[in-house]
């Protein structure tokens, strides 16, 4: 009977040896899963010292690693960059602050893009950027600090680009199609890190109604809803990244 009893414990202690190394073997992957989904760093400041300054790659590191979290309430400052004045509604309205269907325009678009961030229930305020603050030669540096005077936690910088399709005017008196091209970026203040950013493109084919005294108040038209519609599809894109965060 001894024999089978030192059989038994040798049995024994082989099935105990394997139960724990399996159990071993397990821990590390659910410990690096967590790493991952719920123990990255939040970012609070900038690591950005200075508008020339190059990151160290302990810097860097820390910058890809980390996450960025935005208040429960946001405020997000809105600039409206405008390099030129070359674009088709530019030229096709003539001077900024003298003519008053181009400033309607105007209204109309910020009143879109207000419309659309709002769209988010975290969004709490929308602050247009004064152009006393910043202008077309404002850096990233500027435009930011421009942002930290307003109070605000995010910054929406959107680049509006639109024309005709011109081969449309052709052969096709009483169509007009159109395009408008967005670019658009969103800050993260404190941080100074871009989370978000969009291009889009929007068109749009009309033809000449009742309304249309001529064919330029149809090429007009047309453009108006191709900036509309891009507007529209990029600020609900910001929208849905704050909802997400």
């Amino acid at each position: 009977m001894k024999p089978l009893s030192i059989l038994y414990c040798l049995f024994a202690i082989f099935l105990f040896t394997n139960c724990d190394t399996a159990k071993q073997v397990g821990a590390p992957y659910t410990n690096t899963y967590r790493l991952h989904q719920s123990d990255k760093p939040t970012l609070t400041e900038s690591l950005f010292k200075t508008k020339d300054s190059t990151l160290s790659e302990a810097d860097i590191q820390k910058l890809l690693n980390g996450k960025i979290e935005f208040p429960e309430g946001i405020r997000i400052a809105v600039f409206n960059y405008e390099p030129t004045a070359n674009n088709y509604s530019n030229r096709y309205y003539g001077t900024y602050w003298d003519n008053e269907e181009y400033l309607h325009l105007q209204q109309d678009y910020m009143e879109t893009v207000v419309n659309g961030l709002k769209a988010s229930k975290r969004v709490e305020k929308v602050i247009l950027m004064p152009s006393i603050l910043a202008n077309e030669k404002s850096s990233i540096t500027q435009l930011r600090e421009a942002a930290v005077r307003l109070q605000a936690d995010a910054l929406l910088i959107f680049h509006l680009q639109s024309d005709l399709y011109y081969k449309y005017k052709l052969f096709k008196k009483d169509q007009a199609k159109a395009f408008a091209n967005c670019e658009a970026l969103l800050m993260d203040i404190r941080t100074g890190m871009i989370p978000h950013a969009d291009v889009l493109t929007n068109e749009e084919l009309v033809e000449k109604n009742e309304q249309d005294f001529d064919v330029e108040t149809m090429q007009k038209r047309a453009i108006k809803l191709a900036v509309l519609g891009v507007l529209e599809e990029i600020t609900q894109g910001v929208a849905g990244f704050i909802e997400e965060k």
